[in-house]
C-alpha cells in the first residue's frame, strides 16, 4: 500500500516484466494494453490518497475501470461514452494534493462526478494518458478553462435544471470567478446572453456570457491582430483570418521574435485554430442539462501544456484555407504558455551538466521536516517527498537520540513532533529522483550519540548503498586526496551526497589552524599564478587580519562516530578568515545565519572575498533563529552579491521570498540547479581579504575599508534599461485559494534585484477594485535602468489590497537575461500552494534595450 506516497507500487521486477510486455506490442497498441493489463494509479479523495488500478474492461459496452487492488473488487465502472479527460490539475480537489506533480496528474470526468488522480511514472503516464486518447470515443482532452468552467457551472445549478438563474451566475462569478459587477450591468450582460429570452441561461449561452466578459481587457490584443491584417475580414473565422505572413509580420514588429516556417505555423493553427473550431462545433450539440462532455465557444488563455494526447490526435491535413487564426485564436496564444516571458531554451533546457558542483545555484530547504512552525509545529516524512518532488535538491535533518536505538528526526528542543530518522530516509530514496536526475545534497545536523550515530551509518548503507560495498548505491565514496576537485554535476547524476561534520583527515604538513591541508582546483575557476608573491599572500593576508581572541568552547564537542564520518562528502567547517581559502579543500563547505549574510551586505566589505570563495567552494544560508513562524527571508541578494549555492528556506511557508525561489527555479525543466551568472563563475581573487569577524563588528573599531575596489567598466557588461508596461490580468485567484472570500482588489509590484544598489528598484501600478478575473491596468511603462543586467532578476508580485493591509495573490520572477522582450504572458506562482495556477497571469509589454 502506497499512501502517500507517490510512487508505484510495483516493485522493480514487476515493472522491468511489464516493460518487456509493452515493448512487445506495437507503438499503437501499448496505451491500450497497459490499460487492459491495469495501471497503478493514485485516486484522490477529499484529502485522502489511495493507490488504486485503473483499468479498461474487454465487455460490452467498453468502461473504465477503478479498483482497490489488481485483482480486487471493482469499485467503480465509467462507460466510456460518458467519460471526459481532462490533463493537469484543474479541479478543487487537487488543491489538497498540491505535492503531486500536474504533469503525471488527470481527471476522469463522468456526467457530475469526477475522479482526480495521478499515475506517478514517467514511462507509464504517457502511454496510459495515450490508452485513454484512443479508449475515448471522442478523445475528448478539453481545454483547462473549458472545463474549469463547467464544473464551477455544474456546482451553481444546485437545482439541477440545466440553467441559471441570476442570481445563481452572480454568485458564481463573485465566487469562483472572481469578479464584481454592477447589478444594472450584469443584467445588461445577462439579456444579451440570453438568447431565447427566458430569464436564465443554458450551458452554452453562459459560456458566451463567460466570453464576452473576457473580451473586456483584450480589446488592445484585438487591435493588434487587425493591425497585421492585409484586408480585414467581414466576419471573423478561420478561413478569414491571419495568414503566416501576417503573423511572421506581427513576430517581428512587435515581438523581436524569428519568423515561423511553414510547419509551424501549421502546427500552431492545429493547435489553437482547428481545436477551436472543434470546440464550437460541439458545443452546438450540448444538452441543456450540461451532463455531456464539456466543450465550447470559450475565449481566454486556454492552451493546455503540451501532452502526448495532442502529440497523438489525428490531425486532417491542412488546406491552405485552414491555415490561418482567428481573431479569437490569436488572443488565446497571446494569453497562453505558448508566449510565456521565459525564453523557452532558458525554461525548458537542459541545464548544463559539466560544472563542478560549486557553480550552481541548487535549490534548498531548511528544516524540511517541518510542517508549521519552529516552536510546535508537526514533523513529517511527507514534508521530504513534497519539496523533493518540487525540484529541492537539499534537505535538512535535525538528528537527535531516540528510544530503542532509532535516531530520531525534529527541533530539538522543542515541541515539535518525532519522526524516525530511518523513515526519513527512506521516503528520500523514493523520491530523490522523481522530478530530477541530478544530485540530493541531505545536510545532516548530528546531535546523537556515537552509538546512535553508528545506527545512522548502518540505516544509510542499508538504504542508499555505499560505494564499493553494494552493487547498486547512490552514496558516492568521499575521495581521501584532500586537493580532490569537486565533481561535475554529471558525475554526480544519481547519486546522493552527505553534509555534515566529518573527523579531521590526517596530513602530515603544517598547515593554518583552520584550514584543510591542500589547496583544491575546480573546472570553473583556474588556481591562483603560482608565484613566490601569491604563495606568501595567504599567510600575509591573515597576519595583517585583525587579530580575534581565542574562545572557550562552553561545552565539549561531541564525539563523531568514525562509520558515520566516513560517509560525509560534504566536509562542514567554520568559516571565520576567507583569506586562507585557497588551502581549504573544495569539499568543505561552510553554513552562514542570515544575519551575517545580512551584515556582509549591509557592510561590503567582504562581498569581493566571498564570491571568490564561492566559485571553488560550497555554501549554505539559513534563517535566523527568530523566524519561529517559518518566514523566510529574500534568497536573492545571498544568490547574486555573494554567489551562495545553497540558500535554504522554509518550503511549508508560500511567502515572498519562497514563491520568488520557486519561480526561480522553474529554469532547466525544474531541475533543482541553475548555473550561476558568468561573473560569479570567474569571481577574480581580492586584492585583499578581510576576517568575517570585521564584517560582523567585531572587534569594535575595527577598519570596514571595502575589500577591493568597484569593478572597472572594461569588465562591466553593457548596461540595458528595462521598461515594462503591464496591461492587464486574467484569472487571478482568491486569497488561499478560498472561492467564499470576497472578490479581490489587486495590484501589480513590479521590482529589479541586483548585485549594485542601483540595480534594486520597485514600482507598484493602482489598485483595480473587485476583480480578479479580467483586471485591466494598461499603466505608463515603468523604467529600469540596469547596471548588471547579467547578475539582476525581474520580480512581479500581485497582490490584493485589504482595509487590514495586503495579502499575496502571486509571483513570477526569472533573470533579466532570461527575459523575451515583446508582448508577452507572464505567469504566476501561487501563494495558496506555490504550484503555477493554471490559465493565471499577466499581460506586460517589455523592451529590453
Amino acid at each position: 500500500k502506497m499512501g502517500c506516497s507517490p510512487s508505484s507500487p510495483l516493485s522493480p521486477e514487476q515493472v522491468k516484466i511489464l516493460r518487456t510486455q509493452l515493448e512487445k506490442q506495437s507503438p499503437d497498441e501499448r496505451g491500450i494494453f497497459l490499460l487492459r493489463a491495469g495501471v497503478p494509479a493514485i485516486l484522490c479523495a477529499g484529502k485522502k490518497e489511495n493507490v488504486v488500478w485503473l483499468g479498461l474492461s474487454s465487455g460490452k459496452p467498453a468502461a473504465l475501470t477503478i479498483s482497490s487492488s489488481l485483482k480486487g473488487h471493482v469499485n467503480t465502472t465509467l462507460p466510456i461514452h460518458d467519460v471526459n479527460l481532462q490533463l493537469g490539475q484543474n479541479t478543487p480537489t487537487f488543491l489538497e494534493h498540491q505535492h503531486l506533480p500536474a504533469k503525471f496528474s488527470f481527471s476522469l470526468i463522468s456526467g457530475a462526478k469526477t475522479f482526480d488522480l495521478c499515475i506517478h511514472d514517467e514511462y507509464l503516464f504517457p502511454l496510459a494518458i495515450s490508452g485513454l486518447t484512443t479508449a475515448l470515443p471522442s478523445s475528448s482532452t478539453t481545454d483547462p478553462f473549458t472545463i474549469s468552467l463547467r464544473n464551477f457551472w455544474l456546482a451553481a445549478d444546485r437545482d439541477r435544471s440545466g440553467t441559471l438563474t441570476l442570481a445563481e451566475v452572480s454568485n458564481l462569478i463573485e465566487g469562483p470567478l472572481n469578479v464584481t459587477l454592477p447589478k444594472a450591468e450584469l443584467r445588461d450582460r445577462l439579456a444579451k446572453a440570453d438568447e431565447d429570452h427566458n430569464g436564465v441561461l443554458s450551458w452554452a449561452e453562459f459560456q458566451v456570457f463567460v466570453s464576452e466578459l473576457l473580451r473586456v481587457g483584450a480589446e488592445q490584443l484585438e487591435a493588434l491582430y487587425f493591425k497585421y491584417l492585409a484586408h480585414p475580414p467581414a466576419v471573423d473565422s478561420a478561413q478569414e483570418g491571419m495568414t503566416r505572413e501576417e503573423y511572421n509580420n506581427f513576430l517581428r514588429e512587435e515581438q523581436g521574435s524569428a519568423p515561423l516556417t511553414p510547419e509551424e505555423f501549421a502546427t500552431m493553427v492545429r493547435r489553437y485554430q482547428l481545436a477551436m473550431q472543434q470546440r464550437v462545433a460541439q458545443a452546438a450539440a450540448i444538452p441543456a442539462t450540461a451532463t455531456a462532455t464539456a466543450v465550447g465557444a470559450t475565449t481566454g488563455p486556454t492552451e493546455p501544456a503540451p501532452t502526448v494526447a495532442m502529440a497523438m490526435a489525428p490531425a486532417a491535413a491542412p488546406t491552405p484555407a485552414e491555415l490561418r487564426l482567428s481573431r479569437r485564436a490569436f488572443v488565446d496564444l497571446l494569453l497562453s504558455e505558448a508566449n510565456d516571458i521565459w525564453a523557452p531554451e532558458r525554461l525548458r533546457g537542459p541545464v548544463d551538466p559539466t560544472r563542478s558542483l560549486s557553480a550552481y545555484f541548487c535549490n534548498s530547504s531548511h528544516n524540511t521536516y517541518l510542517s508549521g512552525n519552529q516552536l510546535n509545529g508537526i514533523s513529517s516524512v511527507e514534508m521530504y517527498a513534497k519539496v523533493l518532488l518540487r525540484g529541492c535538491r537539499c534537505v535538512e535533518v535535525d538528528c537527535w537520540d531516540g528510544p530503542d536505538s532509532e535516531p530520531i528526526v525534529y527541533h530539538g528542543h522543542t515541541l515539535t513532533s518525532k519522526i524516525t530518522f530511518v523513515d526519513v530516509m527512506r521516503t528520500i530514496k523514493q523520491n530523490a529522483f522523481v522530478a530530477s536526475p541530478f544530485p540530493v545534497i541531505i545536510s545532516i545536523e548530528n546531535h546523537c550519540t556515537p552509538p546512535q550515530q553508528d545506527r545512522m551509518a548502518q540505516t544509510l548503507r542499508q538504504v542508499f548503498g555505499m560505494e564499493g560495498e553494494q552493487a547498486e548505491w547512490m552514496l558516492p565514496r568521499p575521495p581521501t586526496d584532500p586537493a580532490a576537485p569537486l565533481p561535475t554535476l554529471a558525475d554526480l547524476r544519481g547519486k546522493i551526497l552527505l553534509k555534515g561534520e566529518s573527523n579531521p583527515t590526517p596530513h602530515p604538513d603544517p598547515v593554518p589552524a583552520d584550514a584543510a591541508p591542500a589547496p583544491a582546483t575546480a573546472p570553473d575557476a583556474a588556481p591562483a599564478p603560482a608565484t613566490a608573491a601569491n604563495a606568501a599572500a595567504a599567510p600575509a593576508e591573515a597576519a595583517a587580519a585583525p587579530k580575534k581572541k581565542a574562545k572557550k568552547d562552553k561545552k565539549p564537542k561531541k564525539p563523531l562516530a568514525p562509520a558515520l564520518s566516513e560517509l560525509i562528502y560534504l566536509k562542514t567547517r567554520k568559516m571565520r578568515d576567507f583569506s586562507i581559502t585557497d588551502t581549504v579543500p573544495g569539499r568543505e563547505m561552510s553554513s552562514f545565519s542570515e544575519n551575517k549574510v545580512n551584515s556582509v551586505l549591509q557592510k561590503g566589505a567582504l562581498l569581493d572575498a566571498f564570491a571568490y570563495h564561492n566559485v571553488r567552494h560550497v555554501s549554505r544560508v539559513y534563517p535566523k533563529g527568530l523566524r519561529v513562524d517559518s518566514s523566510n527571508y529574500d534568497p536573492c541578494e545571498a544568490w547574486l552579491c555573494l554567489g551562495c549555492q545553497l540558500v535554504a528556506l522554509n518550503f511549508q511557508t508560500f511567502d515572498l521570498p519562497l514563491l520568488t525561489n520557486l519561480s526561480l527555479f522553474q529554469e532547466n525543466a525544474a531541475c533543482g540547479y541553475v548555473l550561476k551568472p558568468e561573473p560569479l563563475l570567474a569571481a577574480p581573487r581580492p586584492a585583499r581579504f578581510e576576517a568575517i569577524e570585521v564584517a560582523q563588528g567585531q572587534p569594535e573599531g575595527a577598519d570596514q575599508q571595502p575589500a577591493v575596489q568597484p569593478p572597472s567598466a572594461a569588465q562591466e557588461p553593457i548596461r540595458r534599461t528595462l521598461k515594462i508596461r503591464v496591461l492587464s490580468g486574467r484569472h487571478l485567484p482568491k486569497i488561499r485559494g478560498d472561492q467564499t472570500s470576497e472578490v479581490i482588489d489587486p495590484f501589480v509590484v513590479v521590482e529589479t534585484i541586483g548585485c549594485v544598489a542601483e540595480d534594486c528598484a520597485s514600482r507598484q501600478t493602482r489598485t483595480i477594485q473587485n476583480n480578479g478575473f479580467n483586471p485591466v491596468w494598461n499603466e505608463v511603462p515603468f523604467e529600469f535602468p540596469l547596471r548588471r543586467p547579467d547578475r539582476a532578476i525581474l520580480r512581479l508580485a500581485v497582490w490584493d489590497e485589504d482595509v487590514a493591509g495586503r495579502d499575496l495573490v502571486g509571483v513570477a520572477a526569472l533573470p533579466v537575461t532570461a527575459i523575451r522582450p515583446g508582448l508577452r504572458f507572464v505567469r504566476l506562482m501561487g501563494a495558496a500552494a506555490g504550484n503555477p495556477i493554471e490559465l493565471a497571469g499577466i499581460l506586460c509589454q517589455i523592451t529590453l534595450a
